[in-house]
Order: structure tokens, then sequence, then C-alpha cells
């Protein structure tokens, strides 16, 4: 079973921290914050999700505790 978290969570989150998206292409969206410190996520699917998953794995690899998501079952 995948669990996937609204984008516009994920969006709301890296705002909260100071990020903004900073570019958008193909299967990723790269966050920078004013530093041009990149974390670097999956786009959202068609339904505007994103696997929980691999959200909180570049939460991880970018030394960010990721919240605990509202989610949602989705293929």
């Amino acid at each position: 079973m995948i669990y996937c978290v609204e984008f516009s969570d994920v969006v709301h989150f890296f705002a909260g921290l100071g990020y903004r998206i900073f570019r958008q292409g193909g299967e990723n969206v790269m966050f920078a914050d004013h530093n041009r410190n990149l974390v670097i996520v999956r786009a959202p699917n068609v339904f505007g999700r994103t696997p929980e998953i691999l959200i909180n794995e570049a939460l991880y690899d970018a030394r960010i505790s990721p919240p605990d998501w509202q989610v949602t079952w989705c293929d």
C-alpha cells in the first residue's frame, strides 16, 4: 500500500522553512532557500499527490525532519 501527501501540503511545509520552488521539470521539483540550499522531491502525480516515502527520503537526505503528514492511499 502506498500513502501519498498532497503536494500543496509539501509546498506549504517548505514555505514555512523558507524554501520556494526553484525549478520544476520532468519528474522532479527543486526547492531552494535563500542560501541556495536545494531539496529535490518527486513531482506530484496527475491527482496532485506524491508518495510520502519519497518526500521523507528527500527530507532525510537534506537533514530536515519530516512532519507527520496527513496521508491518503494512492497508487
